[in-house]
């Protein structure tokens, strides 16, 4: 096929490109997990953002965590949730 393009004329330098994804080599998981929720996260811009919906899902999922022996060791051990665009005046709610 890069043959017979090469043929049609045009270019001179032809690229082909092969499907797929490189090798990568496996990395050990984190000890600790960690979510992150980003945006304005305050009272007005809840309904939209939905941002206590999002800390409840992911409270519920350590919680869910901490009975399901098969669930990843970090995902028990101490997880974080780390919020991005809280105010200072908000912080508290």
């Amino acid at each position: 096929m890069v043959e017979a393009a090469r043929q049609t004329g045009g270019r001179s330098a032809l690229i082909m490109l092969i499907p797929g994804l490189p090798e990568i080599e496996p990395k050990e998981p984190p000890n600790q997990w960690t979510a992150a929720l980003f945006g304005r996260l305050n009272p007005e811009t809840d309904r939209v953002k939905q941002t206590k919906l999002g800390i409840a899902g992911v409270a519920r999922a350590f919680k869910d965590a901490l009975d399901d022996p098969a669930a990843p060791p970090a995902l028990r051990s101490r997880p974080r949730i780390k919020l991005f665009g809280v105010d200072a005046e908000t912080r508290r709610d």
